[in-house]
């Protein structure tokens, strides 16, 4: 799976799958690597999972502060905004985020799901910034829960005629 892998960091970064799905369609990967990639995303998903089950006291309080955030996201941006910006922030190369956000544009998934704010690796929308004509400023953080060690991006959308976004630039933030 050369081709699908991107190193980013310590661990490489594997694409989600709608990304898996659109490199066997090109024939980047075969179906045997798309099988790999997607036991690989299920493995990760069981390892949340047991993670959630060592310590319920403290994934109840994680999933509180997750639910009052993205109360206050949604009343501030809109649900629909919300879910546009986090679906163009999952097709961005080498995000390591994106394994997280690529089911957002599904209803059916609540967004608090969606955003972490202790659990490592966290993922925090800061801000969404809306400078004419039809382009966002996102600036968030992902990475270790340490406020310090955490990375700063901005991220700059531009608004497509059928109401998604795509990503125009990336900026890492000190």
């Amino acid at each position: 799976m050369a081709s699908g892998v991107v190193a980013a960091g310590p661990a490489p970064v594997l694409p989600t799958p709608p990304q898996l799905f659109r490199l066997l369609e090109r024939g980047e990967i075969t179906h045997k690597q798309l099988q790999q990639a997607m036991a690989h995303h299920a493995l990760m998903l069981f390892q949340e999972i047991h993670e959630t089950r060592r310590n319920p006291l403290l994934e109840f309080v994680e999933q509180r502060l997750n639910r009052r955030v993205c109360d206050r996201l949604v009343a501030r941006y809109g649900e629909s905004m919300l879910r546009a910006v986090l679906l163009a922030l999952s097709e961005v190369p080498r995000f390591p985020p994106a394994r997280f956000l690529w089911h957002a544009a599904s209803p059916t998934v609540p967004l608090h799901c969606i955003i972490r704010m202790r659990r490592e690796p966290v993922f925090r929308l800061l801000d969404i910034e809306d400078s004419p004509p039809d382009r966002q400023l996102v600036k968030l953080e992902h990475g270790p829960a340490k406020k310090r060690q955490a990375i700063r991006e901005h991220f700059v959308l531009q608004r497509q005629p059928d109401g998604s976004r795509a990503v125009l630039s990336r900026q890492w933030v000190n």
